[in-house]
């Protein structure tokens, strides 16, 4: 609901005049309260809020006014995709290999006497 719809003109009004101020203090002539309520809402879906919780804070009736900002909402997406590669490309178990297997064969007295020369 706006101002205008509570019958609070925003023109004129304290509020206005500070956010005015605010605006010419940092050089954003073109921001409007609106775009920090959006941005608000926009955060709170990238960072994973459900929009049941989005639409309450915007006070929005319908669920479908809110819907704007499922796209924004990749949290979700995100850890799934990060379980999946962390599956796909996590550590290897390396073979369980023995130190018998890895020794070269031991040959006999015999057959070291029959390969020695002298």
């Amino acid at each position: 609901m706006t101002a205008s719809e509570w019958g609070i003109p925003w023109e004129g009004t304290a509020i206005e005049h500070a956010w005015q101020k605010i605006r010419r203090r940092v050089g954003l002539d073109d921001v409007r309260i609106h775009n920090l309520r959006r941005t608000a809402a926009s955060w709170l879906a990238i960072n994973g809020s459900n929009l049941p919780v989005i639409q309450q804070m915007l006070s929005h009736k319908s669920l479908s006014s809110t819907q704007v900002y499922a796209k924004l909402s990749v949290a979700p997406v995100r850890l799934a995709l990060d379980d999946q590669a962390g599956r796909m490309l996590g550590p290897v178990a390396a073979p369980l290999v023995s130190n018998h297997a890895m020794r070269p064969p031991q040959q006999t007295s015999d057959e070291q006497r029959q390969e020695w020369p002298g």
